[in-house]
């Protein structure tokens, strides 16, 4: 097989897959749509219009087991309660910009070290964690015969309850916790552990040490839209990790 065609397999099929959006997310779904069974694709979108960022969960599903990071960078108030995106998917609106030097080796490192899968952030798994939690509260209550105790404060005594959210994946904001509450009172209480737009310790070294011939040729980057400061960070990270680079800019 030649050089090209392998590189084409690697940029269009991969078992993982980044894909950033600079132009729209047509071209996204297109890619999503077509290879959602059998690859894990993970979006990257940054959005500058309200009305389309509004529009694009309301009418729009994306139901495939990757990270789907949209980052909001227009200059107009964005209602988040209006925003119906956590309905069984795995949908997460940034405000700002995505540093993508960040973002990128995070995901890497999240999929393959399994400490950040975005499947383990469903409302499903978040509604499960929540049980698990309660459970927990009611469990250690009657192990300890504190019956006549009815609410808790999350504070330095009460560290067992945030490691144990934590082992769930999960961070447990602080507050009182009654020991008889119901798990879709913690769901505004959980929040993710893992959040690639933010700096996650040991992630760039551990992409690095990836094995060059079997994992990392297995991940590449599809960037739709032409912004130069985009493409230079991409060919930065492309160099620096090893990892594909396609680009599509549609300037037709």
């Amino acid at each position: 097989m030649s050089l090209l065609p392998q590189l084409l397999l690697l940029l269009l099929f991969l078992l993982r897959f980044l894909h950033l959006e600079g132009i729209g997310i047509t071209p996204a779904l297109s890619v999503i749509g077509a290879h959602k069974d059998n690859r894990r694709i993970n979006l990257i979108w940054a959005v500058r219009d309200r009305h389309l960022l509004e529009f694009f969960p309301r009418h729009l599903y994306l139901d495939h087991e990757g990270w789907n990071l949209i980052f909001y960078t227009g200059r107009e108030p964005l209602d988040m309660s209006s925003l119906n995106v956590h309905a069984n998917t795995n949908v997460c609106i940034i405000n700002g910009r995505p540093n993508l030097h960040e973002v990128i080796p995070n995901i890497i490192f999240g999929i393959e070290s399994k400490e950040g899968l975005p499947e383990n952030y469903t409302p499903d798994t978040q509604r499960m964690a929540c049980q698990m939690i309660v459970d927990h509260i009611k469990n250690e209550s009657s192990s300890t015969r504190r019956t006549s105790r009815t609410v808790r404060t999350l504070d330095s005594s009460d560290e067992d309850l945030s490691i144990f959210a934590a082992e769930l994946g999960f961070q447990l904001s602080p507050g009182d916790i009654s020991e008889t509450i119901k798990p879709n009172d913690l769901m505004s209480r959980l929040s993710m552990g893992f959040r690639p737009w933010n700096t996650v310790d040991g992630s760039k070294e551990y992409v690095k040490k990836l094995d060059p011939q079997l994992v990392l040729p297995t991940w590449g980057m599809l960037y739709c839209g032409g912004a130069k400061v985009v493409l230079d960070d991409l060919d930065a990270i492309s160099e620096e990790y090893s990892i594909g680079l396609h680009v599509e800019s549609f300037e037709w």
